[in-house]
């Protein structure tokens, strides 16, 4: 799949999916972060993430595409108890920080 078009169908997704997301102020509020074919979904308790993360997979399940839970990671921050997010019965791995490419 190319790029753009897989961006175009992470949008999509991601507005059927109706997050809570993390409150930035007032009025704004951030549920996602998108680089390259790397997605990060944000959420303030861990029900309302499992919950996130439940309706973006059934989403992608609409459209054809899979999340490959060997390839999905979770990370918390200012938390002592991070939580245990699962899908399809597994448990989404649990890192201390996100590895990223760069040039």
């Amino acid at each position: 799949m190319s790029p753009l078009l897989l961006m175009i169908v992470i949008n999509v997704v991601l507005q059927n999916a109706n997050s809570k997301g993390v409150k930035l102020s007032k009025s704004k509020k951030l549920s996602d972060v998108e680089f390259a074919e790397n997605l990060t979904l944000l959420d303030e308790d861990k029900a309302s993430l499992q919950e996130f993360f439940n309706r973006v997979i059934d989403r992608t399940k609409k459209l054809g595409m899979n999340v490959n839970v060997k390839e999905t990671k979770c990370m918390v921050a200012y938390s002592d108890q991070p939580p245990k997010i699962f899908h399809t019965g597994d448990r989404v791995e649990q890192v201390s920080c996100f590895d990223t490419l760069t040039v």
